[in-house]
C-alpha cells in the first residue's frame, strides 16, 4: 500500500501491472471502454476465480491511501490506458486527519498630513507660523489559521481481461491437491480445480470446482505442467477424483 496525497489521477500514478502492449501480448482481448464496479469483499483468490468463470483475468492493480477524492472517471481513465475491460475498485475508510489552512489579510499602509502653527517672536515683534508635515503608515499583515478535516481512505482497484476461450484446452484455474487428498492417495500427483470458465470444454464436460484430475490420457497431472500438453484432437480421458470417488470424463478436442 502507497501512501500519497494523491494529486491528479492516483489510478494512474499507483498502477503497477501490464501495460496496454504487454497486455495484447498475452492473447487476451483488450477494451477501448471499460466498465466499472464495486470490488466485492472476500480474499483476491476468491473474487479471481469468480471473474475468471465469467471469462476474466487481472492484468494489474493500483493501491494507495489519500482524500477521497477520486472515482469512476479515474478509474476508466486508467482502465483505457491499460486495455480493461472491467474495473472493479473500492475505497474504504481510513481515517479523518485535522489539518489546516492560512489565511492572511493585509491592511494597506497610507500617509497622514499635520498643520502646525503657532507664534515666533523676533526683533522685539511678535509674528504668526504655519505649515504641514507628512507621515507614511505601512501596511500591517495578519494571519489566522482555519481547521478543517479531510476523510481517507484506502483504495485498491483491480484491472480485468477477457480471456480468450482456447478450444484446445480445458481453460481452468488449478492449484496443488489438499494435503488430504495426498495423503489419501500417498501421491503428490493430480491438479485442484479452483475455477472453470463458462462454455469451456471443461464446462460442458461438467468438470466442477473441487475436482481433483488425477490423469489425462493415461498421464499424471501436475500444477506445473499445462493441461493442454497433456491433449490431443479427439476425445481425452480424464480420471477424476471428487467427493471420495473416482470417476472418468471425456473432452472431446477439436482439430486445429
Amino acid at each position: 500500500m502507497t501512501f500519497s496525497g494523491c494529486a491528479g489521477n492516483a489510478f494512474t500514478k499507483f498502477y503497477t501491472g501490464n501495460t496496454l502492449n504487454q497486455a495484447q501480448a498475452l492473447s487476451v482481448i483488450t477494451c477501448q471502454s471499460p466498465e466499472v464496479g464495486t470490488l466485492p469483499s472476500g480474499s483476491p483468490e476468491i473474487i479471481s476465480n469468480r471473474m475468471y468463470t465469467e471469462g476474466f483475468g487481472p492484468i494489474g492493480t493500483s493501491a494507495w491511501e489519500g482524500p477521497g477524492n477520486q472515482g469512476n472517471d479515474e478509474a476508466i481513465e486508467q482502465g483505457k490506458n491499460v486495455g480493461a475491460c472491467i474495473v472493479l475498485w473500492k475505497a474504504d475508510y481510513s481515517h479523518t486527519r485535522q489539518e489546516s489552512i492560512p489565511i492572511t489579510t493585509y491592511t494597506p499602509g497610507g500617509t497622514s498630513t499635520s498643520i502646525h502653527s503657532g507664534n515666533v517672536y523676533s526683533g522685539g515683534s511678535t509674528g504668526m507660523y504655519s505649515g504641514t508635515s507628512t507621515t507614511y503608515h505601512p501596511g500591517t499583515a495578519s494571519t489566522q489559521y482555519v481547521p478543517y478535516s479531510v476523510n481517507h481512505y484506502n483504495y485498491l482497484a483491480v484491472y480485468w481481461v477477457r480471456i480468450a476461450n482456447d478450444p484446445q484446452a480445458l481453460m481452468i484455474k488449478m492449484q496443488s491437491p489438499p494435503d488430504s487428498y495426498m495423503r489419501e492417495t500417498d501421491s503428490r500427483a493430480g491438479i485442484f480445480v479452483t475455477a472453470v470458465m463458462k462454455d469451456s470444454n471443461a464446462y460442458k464436460a461438467n468438470i466442477f470446482p473441487g475436482d481433483i484430475i488425477m490423469t489425462i490420457n493415461g498421464q499424471q497431472t501436475d500444477p506445473d505442467v499445462s493441461t493442454r500438453t497433456l491433449m490431443k484432437p479427439g476425445d481425452n480421458e480424464l480420471k477424476i477424483y471428487r467427493d471420495g470417488r473416482i470417476i472418468t470424463k471425456t473432452v472431446n478436442i477439436p482439430e486445429k
